[in-house]
């Protein structure tokens, strides 16, 4: 039985079924691809925080995070020759390391040692550095070792001379090669230094080349050797790089300041 709609038309029964299905269907494609496209916007988010979080940690140089190399060697300049703000620490420091071994007497057994690192410890590689410009060229430095002209660190041989006098021994374990040894004795004699006022001194053989050992297992195990095997009583350590004296072994550590270079 046909019906009339308000317009007069007439339809039928099934017709307002097919009319409000088509309907019902519209909607819920509506529905389904808002959902979709919620979803996608969903996992998109998702993705894109994860690829945040998995990003390398990058330092912004704009940031100022990264010092300007210029500026950083001006301070350095200023702080090893225009203040005198390193030669003024090296005097604090060894006065404090003076005072500390004047309040202690030397085993009557004599096998008290003190050991000394040599590059810019006793000796000092300030004016290599500054030729290179704060670089390191190995063949440059290879030749100012073999020159054997690197001044004496004027503090440090004080402490070494005190303590010689005092009644401790004192070693000295570098990380030259054994290749250097004599011109590290000339350099030495050089600036004041008797090499006979050193018990020993250790450089670093064929078999403990720095391209496979760090400073710090190699100066570790000579000092652990010195003391298990050759029976000396290591009282104190005296180095710039944290690696002269770190591995056990040292005694009262005395470290000086070095902000040119760092050796592990």
């Amino acid at each position: 039985m046909r019906k009339m709609d308000n317009s007069g038309a007439a339809f039928t029964p099934m017709e307002t079924s097919q009319h409000s299905d088509g309907h019902k269907t519209k909607q819920n494609l509506i529905v389904f691809f808002t959902a979709g496209a919620f979803i996608l916007a969903l996992i998109a988010a998702i993705y894109s925080i994860k690829a945040v979080n998995d990003k390398p940690n990058v330092i912004d140089p704009q940031a100022g995070i990264i010092p300007n190399m210029d500026s950083q060697k001006k301070v350095l300049r200023d702080y090893y020759v225009t203040s005198n703000q390193y030669q003024y620490e090296l005097f604090q420091l060894t006065n404090t390391w003076t005072e500390y071994f004047s309040r202690l007497t030397p085993n009557p057994n004599g096998r008290d040692v003190v050991i000394f690192d040599i590059d810019d410890t006793l000796l000092s590689n300030l004016r290599n550095i500054l030729d290179t410009d704060f670089g390191h060229i190995p063949k440059l430095f290879d030749d100012w070792v073999l020159n054997a002209t690197a001044p004496a660190i004027n503090q440090t041989r004080t402490l070494l001379k005190y303590l010689k006098g005092r009644g401790f021994n004192v070693i000295a374990i570098t990380g030259r090669p054994y290749t250097q040894e004599d011109a590290t004795r000339v350099n030495f004699v050089r600036w004041d230094i008797d090499p006979s006022i050193f018990s020993a001194m250790i450089f670093r053989s064929a078999a403990e080349p720095s391209s496979t050992m760090t400073a710090t297992t190699y100066k570790s195990n000579r000092r652990m050797k010195l003391t298990t095997e050759d029976n000396w009583n290591i009282v104190g350590c005296c180095g710039d790089q944290i690696s002269d004296c770190a591995g056990g072994f040292a005694g009262y550590i005395m470290k000086l300041p070095n902000y040119c270079y760092f050796l592990p």
